[in-house]
């Protein structure tokens, strides 16, 4: 996923959420999948699994990797991907 425009973008958000125990900003990040730029559509189309799928399965291991995910969880439907705060 690396290869996505949106990527790093993510990363950061990712590593301020690590650090500050919050977002940079309010409400969650959210992908809207029909609102990517065409290069990277077309990357996730190459895909076997559903995009929105392949992202929830790539932010889940971003999460493990920052150690978020006890606090952090992945929501995905069919065209909208986002990370929150874990459910209680």
């Amino acid at each position: 996923m690396p290869q996505l425009s949106f990527w790093s973008e993510i990363e950061g958000i990712i590593e301020d959420y690590r650090d500050n125990g919050e977002f940079p900003f309010d409400g969650y990040p959210t992908i809207q999948l029909d609102e990517l730029p065409p290069e990277d559509q077309a990357l996730l189309s190459k895909l076997i699994n559903s995009p929105a799928e392949a992202l929830e399965q790539q932010l889940t291991l971003l999460l493990e990797r920052y150690d978020l995910i006890e606090k952090l969880e992945v929501r995905c439907d069919k065209h909208r991907v986002g990370i929150c705060p874990v459910s209680i």
